[in-house]
């Protein structure tokens, strides 16, 4: 082989390590390829004559570049991020690239290549799969729902994460499948989740159940969380959870919390006391009513004050008033007074007030009343 052509080889892979333009691109990787390619076919002698040259170590720059290419193109190799778990997504691919930088950092030359091109891209790779990740945790981390404060402590703690991520990082959780028999995504079931614990938390709110005519009592509550669950309630699947939870409970408090308040205006509508018939019936009529009542209807207006001037509830003002009303009416009943010996005349109805009048006087209220 003539001199010429010798030297001709040389100088082409020297100019084609010369130059090498780093970038995230194919041509680059490329180049580095070609010019390794290159070099590798050179002859011995040829590669003692490259290696000989004191303006540029083209073997070390050439082996430089081949090893920043590298790098440089598992980090390309990341592209668009996708979180799976660490199964089947960019997690692998970033530990992949970050073990090849790793690798190379100690070489100045090498790490400033990189640097150069795209090792911010894997560091900013990595912090947006690491964020997304911590609350995907979060949100795998939320127990069955439950009227319980670790449910809403759980759900509360994954939304609060969520929504200080940026919008990249939201974006990982907002394609990342959570669920593959609903193909609903970690945000899709956070939201789900969210709008489910807003509900049961509400209903769990009404607690021990009150009863004061609307005010102050138990209805905000149970009108709370009705509204909460009808603004839910074409979300099947968080119908679902809701129902498995507790809606049969806000159903029963709305039961008895209007049985009872239905009772509790009849009480309110009984007139003043008098002998008279719509006197009698309104008693007869909440009296009635009440007995109808289920146990823990009935507590309400055991519990529920009527009167705050005496502290008397509303079974304890209908009782008083039944007591009233029996008292006025066997009264009324001796009507236009008869004599006949006590027999068939009006003593029989006399004897029957008085004993129903000395069966309450000790009873001061009632007695006033009569």
């Amino acid at each position: 082989m003539d001199d010429r052509t010798i030297y001709d080889h040389v100088d082409e892979v020297a100019d084609l390590i010369s130059a090498f333009t780093p970038a995230e691109d194919q041509s680059y990787y490329d180049a580095v390829d070609l010019a390794s390619t290159k070099y590798e076919a050179l002859t011995d002698k040829e590669q003692a004559i490259i290696d000989a040259a004191t303006n540029v170590d083209y073997e070390e720059v050439l082996a430089d570049h081949i090893a920043a290419k590298e790098v440089i193109e598992l980090i390309g190799k990341i592209g668009s991020l996708t979180y799976d778990g660490g199964d089947k997504d960019s997690l692998k691919d970033i530990a992949a690239a970050e073990a090849a930088y790793d690798a190379i950092k100690d070489n100045e030359y090498i790490k400033n290549i990189v640097d150069s091109v795209n090792h911010q891209t894997l560091v900013d790779d990595r912090t947006i799969y690491d964020n997304a990740d911590e609350v995907a945790i979060l949100i795998r981390a939320i127990p069955d729902p439950a009227e319980d404060q670790n449910y809403y402590d759980a759900v509360d703690d994954a939304r609060s994460a969520y929504a200080n991520l940026k919008d990249s990082e939201k974006q990982l959780l907002i394609e990342a499948i959570f669920d593959p028999d609903t193909n609903m995504t970690y945000a899709e079931y956070l939201f789900n989740q969210g709008l489910a614990r807003d509900v049961i938390e509400k209903i769990d709110d009404i607690n021990d159940l009150t009863y004061n005519a609307g005010v102050d009592d138990s209805l905000a509550d149970i009108v709370a969380a009705e509204t909460a669950y009808d603004a839910i309630k074409d979300n099947e699947y968080v119908k679902n959870i809701v129902d498995s939870v507790n809606h049969q409970t806000l159903v029963n408090d709305r039961t008895i919390y209007d049985n009872a308040d239905a009772v509790a205006k009849l009480i309110e509508d009984i007139p003043a006391p008098a002998e008279d018939q719509n006197y009698y019936d309104a008693v007869d009529d909440a009296r009635s009513a009440y007995a109808a009542l289920t146990e823990a209807e009935q507590q309400l207006l055991k519990d529920a004050i009527y009167d705050p001037a005496t502290n008397m509830s509303y079974a304890d003002y209908l009782y008083n008033q039944g007591l009233a009303k029996d008292v006025i009416e066997k009264i009324d009943d001796i009507n236009e007074l008869t004599y006949n010996a006590g027999v068939d005349d009006s003593l029989e109805d006399i004897v029957a007030a008085e004993t129903a009048y000395d069966a309450i006087k000790d009873n001061e209220y009632v007695k006033n009343i009569g």
